[in-house]
């Protein structure tokens, strides 16, 4: 079995890459494999950065709750879901808030800065519209203006291997059609002068 492959094979090694372990020290966690174990080497060259012109990525599908987000996305702003009592932001939407079950929701703008919170390395081209693009970083980002928010999105504009935990990171926009733009995120200036 490739190294890339032990993600989706071993239910709860994922969460472990996330928080960017070794493929060894996960393994050795949730599977109990003794230290000697050894993981395939990655034949990619690590400083390479993701080719996505080459994926075809799916376009979402916006419901009435996902609505207002896709829409300030395409005018390239981001809003995320607030609570009006408790103050909660959440993403995604949900029609009640996860904190403390208000209705009362609104959705409200926010900045396009954060930190990456968690992330994988997909080395793997299991879903085939995204074998162009292997190996790319897979991120969550929480916002420096909805904490507790957690968006989901790609490190674009630099090699996959620069996705660490705790680097700062900016939102652009990726038009996917004349309706879908996706929020995506690259490093911040600050972090790429490194």
């Amino acid at each position: 079995m490739a190294a890339g492959q032990l993600a989706c094979a071993f239910p709860g090694v994922a969460a472990s890459f996330a928080y960017g372990t070794t493929i060894r020290s996960a393994l050795t966690l949730k599977l109990g494999l003794e230290d000697s174990y050894e993981a395939a080497p990655i034949e990619r060259e690590a400083t390479s950065m993701s080719d996505w012109s080459q994926a075809k990525r799916p376009i979402p599908v916006p419901d009435q709750w996902t609505k207002p987000f896709w829409e300030s996305a395409k005018r390239e702003a981001l809003e995320l879901q607030r609570c009006q009592e408790c103050g909660h932001f959440q993403h995604p939407p949900y029609p009640t808030c996860v904190n403390c079950m208000s209705i009362d929701l609104k959705f409200e703008p926010v900045g396009r800065s954060g930190t990456i919170y968690a992330y994988t390395i997909m080395y793997h081209d299991g879903d085939k519209r995204f074998a162009g693009a292997v190996p790319y970083a897979s991120i969550i980002v929480e916002l420096d203006d909805a904490p507790g928010a957690l968006m989901a999105a790609n490190l674009l504009d630099a090699p996959y291997t620069e996705a660490k935990v705790g680097r700062r990171v900016e939102m652009v926009f990726e038009k996917l059609n004349d309706d879908i733009t996706l929020p995506q995120f690259r490093l911040a200036d600050a972090e790429t002068a490194e």
